[in-house]
Parts: structure tokens; C-alpha cells; sequence
């Protein structure tokens, strides 16, 4: 990412986690919650 080569399919984690941070400091909520409503919201990591 560094090199600005970065792929759509390179951002797909960062951007999952990003949403997961910011729904738990929002919500108050664990990881299973935030990981769930990061899904449902469409950032899906890739990893599942």
C-alpha cells in the first residue's frame, strides 16, 4: 500500500476494521457484535 499499488481487494480488511472500530467506540459492543454488523453493512474482510 505503500507503493500506492494497492488493489480494491487490498482494502477490503482495513476497511472492515475500520468499520469495526468505529460501530464498537460507537455501540459499546465486542468484537463478535462489531464483526457481524461490519458484515451486514457490506465490509467484508475476505477472509471468511
Amino acid at each position: 500500500m505503500q507503493a500506492g499499488t494497492q488493489t480494491a481487494a487490498d482494502m477490503k480488511i482495513p476497511k472492515h476494521e475500520l468499520f469495526e472500530s468505529k460501530f464498537e467506540g460507537i455501540f459499546k459492543t465486542n468484537y463478535r457484535t462489531s464483526h457481524n454488523a461490519a458484515n451486514r453493512a457490506g465490509y467484508h474482510s475476505g477472509l471468511e
